[in-house]
């Protein structure tokens, strides 16, 4: 929001700037320095706060927040002038799709081509996730197709690991 925070100080009698949530007053430029902020937790617990060390809310953004910086402060090319906006920002969406509307609406930036570019720039920041982090089920293990199915995948598991346990079909007591 650094954005919309630098025109507010550009309107008249506009001395000062107070961040709501530390209640930190900032003059002149000294607002680009805030960077972090207390969270709400933290606010209204007081004393009673008592910071997790074990939460990682925020950490993955931020990981890409900084790699995408350091790659875009780095570009010297023919999209400087749309990077150099992108920087202000700090709020750089990690997938496509999100990034391409992002784009549209922030920059005013509508060349697919162009937006490709900054696409494949951004992307290229991206951190190397490790492969073991990213266990997804196959399509296969996650479709469910009923009872029957279900059976037949369970008997097919255990045919490959131990030995083989045929189909039998259940009886109606009646």
């Amino acid at each position: 929001r650094k954005p919309k925070v630098r025109n507010h100080l550009q309107q008249r009698h506009c001395e000062y700037l107070s961040c709501v949530d530390c209640n930190e007053t900032f003059y002149g430029e000294d607002y680009s320095t805030h960077n972090k902020c207390i969270s709400e937790a933290e606010k209204y617990m007081g004393k009673l706060y008592k910071p997790g060390t074990a939460s990682t809310e925020g950490s993955k953004q931020d990981r890409w927040q900084a790699s995408v910086m350091e790659v875009l402060e780095n570009y010297q090319g023919p999209l400087r002038g749309y990077v150099d906006t992108l920087v202000g920002y700090d709020n750089i969406p990690r997938k496509e799709k999100a990034f391409n509307n992002f784009i549209k609406n922030s920059l005013k930036l509508h060349n697919p081509s162009e937006i490709r570019k900054l696409w494949e720039l951004v992307q290229s920041a991206a951190p190397a996730t490790p492969e073991g982090a990213s266990k997804k089920r196959s399509a296969e293990e996650e479709a469910w197709g009923g009872w029957v199915e279900e059976i037949d995948r369970a008997l097919k598991r255990r045919r490959t690991a131990e030995k083989s346990m045929p189909w039998k079909q259940l009886r109606s007591f009646g």
